[in-house]
């Protein structure tokens, strides 16, 4: 979501907008206090890998008018990490790189007095711009951020920071397979990373969810998304993110069928160990290679992972859900995983571009994982 609502420890209610301006609620959202705007176009001074500073630009020096996009909020949550309720956010922001152009990077920066004052933002280093990117901290206040190499040579990349992102490990892949499940109908493959989630009972267990989009044409020249096969997959690590198994795939999908599957997922895990994954699929689309009106899927493990549950399809009717006469529900997706219940939440529009709404669904299970 561009908008954002997370919760610290002391039950204090953080919400960010798409212009990274943050309030906070200590009465449960009955009033609302203005904390200051995280990114100020104009004004904010980031750090650039190169170490040269730069500005984020305004609105009218941006031709889209997008000056900062997919904004990520998280809060450190973790009883035993020394870093607990510690914000941090990242965003894509437009800034005026040398020779006063503005470019498009990725910034991540960290506040530990509730929002009132920020850190210095910084640049990440190799980071590919991701509409859903995924930080999260482990038991220990370790923020771990999963990525995809921007050429392609590596699936999933892991960068760490033990330092509330001060400094951070060089980037290890931990998976790369061109492509997984063996599809022979791939031409040209291009992997997304985008979810990730740690267990809540054992922090030693760690998940990613990312899609592999296959291009039936292996130079792409059958874009925009005209001839494409898209499926979910999920890798799993027992051993704090050392090592990963093998990818297992998520949509019940068929390979060798031209369907986007997962064009927007997220991930999440339960108290009781459950896994769940919600995603927007085109399966029931007119044009489901193409991309212009889909659903909304979910499945969920009880086995950690090893095996999935049927598709369940959320949504009723089949709506525009990508970019399509100026709507572009495809970005907003939510998943929250409590107990034996899952909650999920999209965009849903009528494909007028102005008519568009929340949709909610809850899922209950009956029964705890056993392993």
């Amino acid at each position: 979501l561009n908008e954002q609502v997370e919760f610290d420890t002391t039950g204090t209610a953080y919400f960010l907008n798409i212009q990274t301006q943050l309030w906070r609620s200590t009465t449960k959202g009955q009033s609302w206090t203005v904390l200051p705007q995280v990114f100020v176009p104009g004004i904010t001074s980031v750090t650039l890998v190169s170490g040269a500073t730069a500005v984020v630009c305004t609105q009218d020096e941006v031709a889209s008018g997008v000056n900062l996009d997919f904004p990520k909020l998280h809060v450190d949550t973790s009883a035993a990490s020394p870093f607990r309720n510690t914000l941090y956010v990242t965003v894509d922001a437009l800034v005026k790189i040398p020779h006063g152009a503005c470019g498009s990077r990725q910034f991540f920066t960290h506040s530990t007095n509730g929002g009132f004052s920020w850190a210095r933002p910084q640049e990440m280093v190799g980071v590919r711009p991701n509409p859903l990117w995924n930080l999260a901290t482990d038991h220990q206040g370790k923020l771990i951020f999963p990525h995809r190499a921007v050429d392609q040579s590596c699936n999933v990349l892991i960068t760490t920071s033990t330092n509330q992102g001060v400094t951070w490990t060089p980037d290890r892949c931990v998976y790369h397979n061109q492509n997984p499940g063996g599809d022979p109908a791939v031409g040209a493959v291009e992997q997304s990373i985008y979810s990730y989630a740690i267990d809540a009972n054992n922090p030693a267990s760690m998940y990613v969810l990312f899609s592999s989009t296959y291009q039936w044409a292996a130079d792409y020249s059958c874009r925009p998304l005209a001839c494409v096969e898209q499926h979910l997959w999920i890798i799993r690590s027992t051993d704090g993110g050392l090592t990963f198994s093998t990818p297992i795939k998520i949509d019940d999908g068929p390979f060798g069928v031209q369907v986007r599957r997962g064009t927007r997922y997220l991930l999440s895990t339960s108290s009781t160990g459950r896994l769940d994954a919600v995603w927007t699929d085109l399966r029931h689309s007119a044009t489901p290679a193409s991309g212009y009106s889909g659903d909304v899927y979910y499945a969920s493990s009880a086995d950690y992972g090893v095996t999935w549950s049927t598709n369940l399809r959320l949504s009723s009717v089949t709506r525009p859900i990508d970019r399509a006469g100026g709507n572009q529900a495809g970005d907003y997706v939510a998943l929250i995983s409590d107990g034996l219940t899952a909650y999920a939440a999209w965009d849903s529009s009528d494909g007028s571009g102005s008519n568009q709404k929340m949709m909610f669904s809850k899922i209950t299970h009956g029964t705890v994982p056993v392993v």
